[in-house]
């Protein structure tokens, strides 16, 4: 434990966007800052970066041909990340990481479980009580999930990250079969929730700064490089 606090005030860039940034464009620029930090370059630092997608359903590597059902309209996009089907739009505050897990002795389920404990911390904010469950990855309310998570780890590096339903509409999942939750040709509405539907009703902004107090990732006194708003 020693080691991973000492570890955790390595620099880090606390980045939002407060524009809808294109899907295939996150994943560009996340690919290039892993293979940065993969070479050990020293320009550039580890990021946590915010920010909103439009309209869209993303495929894990373990998603099936039938996770997209006949009510979806939304374009599907097929990722690297592990983890099934989701849907993402706005209302939904994304969080991608890339971050080295070698310089913070840190294995894949040991980060899962940090940022799902983070998550559940910021919530805790506005009086939801949500669990992160080791064996269901995602975050959850009771039996619905209020974030799901997908990473991907190469040559240490983690990338992607979780999609937290703060105010999105939930209805946008009645044409997916989101995190294999859902049976028998029904979408999964009714087996995700979100902090509106939970009766809480918190800006992006709030939500965005509470994750920054709380971020285990990097601490106040020497670790974190200003927030760089994406154009």
């Amino acid at each position: 434990m020693e080691a991973m606090t000492k570890r955790a005030t390595l620099p880090v860039e606390w980045k939002v966007s407060k524009l809808l940034t294109d899907y295939r464009e996150a994943a560009r620029d996340l690919l290039l800052r892993a293979q940065q930090l993969a070479c050990n370059d020293s320009e550039r630092a580890e990021l946590v970066w915010l920010l909103e997608h439009p309209p869209l359903v993303s495929l894990g590597r373990s998603s099936k041909p039938s996770d997209i059902l006949p009510a979806n309209r939304l374009p599907v996009v097929h990722t690297s990340r592990g983890g099934q089907t989701t849907c993402h739009a706005p209302g939904q505050c994304i969080v991608y990481f890339a971050l080295d897990l070698r310089k913070r002795d840190l294995h894949i389920r040991a980060f899962v479980e940090q940022v799902g404990a983070w998550v559940c911390k910021a919530l805790a904010t506005w009086g939801i009580e949500a669990q992160a469950d080791r064996e269901a990855i995602g975050v959850w309310v009771g039996s619905k999930k209020i974030a799901a998570m997908g990473f991907r780890v190469s040559r240490g590096i983690a990338t992607h990250g979780v999609a937290i339903n703060r105010a999105v509409d939930l209805s946008l999942y009645r044409g997916i079969v989101a995190c294999g939750l859902g049976s028998g040709g029904l979408g999964s509405e009714d087996v995700v929730t979100s902090m509106e539907r939970e009766g809480v009703e918190v800006s992006r902004e709030e939500l965005e700064q509470r994750l920054e107090e709380t971020c285990p990732f990097f601490s106040c006194e020497s670790g974190r490089r200003g927030s760089n708003p994406r154009p």
